[in-house]
């Protein structure tokens, strides 16, 4: 599952919806239901804060791979690299 949201704070709740509907799907308890959701959101608020300063006009995009006994995430944004020295 793929989904791609411009970095507006507004739309967290999306990502969240699609983080918790797929680790319910996979079989997690509750809380870690709502732990994962509220990971994930956190990621994405970071990135939205420190890639593009709150700017609406970047990307996220949030992958979630599903496989018999996990679930992977990957968050990927299109702001500037931050240089290895910083």
């Amino acid at each position: 599952m793929r989904i791609t949201l411009n970095s507006d704070p507004k739309l967290l709740h999306v990502l969240r919806a699609v983080v918790g509907y797929h680790a319910e799907a996979a079989g997690f308890p509750k809380s870690d239901v709502e732990r994962l959701a509220l990971a994930i959101d956190e990621a994405a608020a970071n990135v939205i804060r420190h890639t593009y300063d709150n700017r609406c006009d970047g990307w996220l995009t949030l992958e979630i791979l599903t496989y018999p006994d996990r679930l992977e995430f990957f968050l990927e944004d299109r702001g500037p690299k931050v240089r290895a020295e910083r």
